[in-house]
C-alpha cells in the first residue's frame, strides 16, 4: 500500500510538469482513499478464503 501511495504522489508531481495537466492534492487524497479501501477489501478477502483449511 505504501508503494501505491508514494506512486500516486509521484504521479501528481509529474503532472505538474506536463502541459495541459495540473497537480492537485485532492486527486492524491482520492488515490490514497482508493488504495486504502482496496487494501482493506483484499485483506478481508484473504482472511475469508484462508479460514476452513482450504476446504
Amino acid at each position: 500500500m505504501i508503494f501505491c501511495i508514494l506512486f500516486g504522489a509521484s504521479d501528481e508531481w509529474h503532472q505538474s510538469f506536463v502541459a495541459n495537466r495540473h497537480s492537485d492534492v485532492t486527486d492524491w487524497i482520492a488515490d490514497v482513499i482508493g488504495v486504502s479501501i482496496g487494501g482493506v477489501l483484499y485483506r478481508s478477502y484473504c482472511k475469508k478464503t484462508s479460514k476452513g483449511g482450504g476446504q
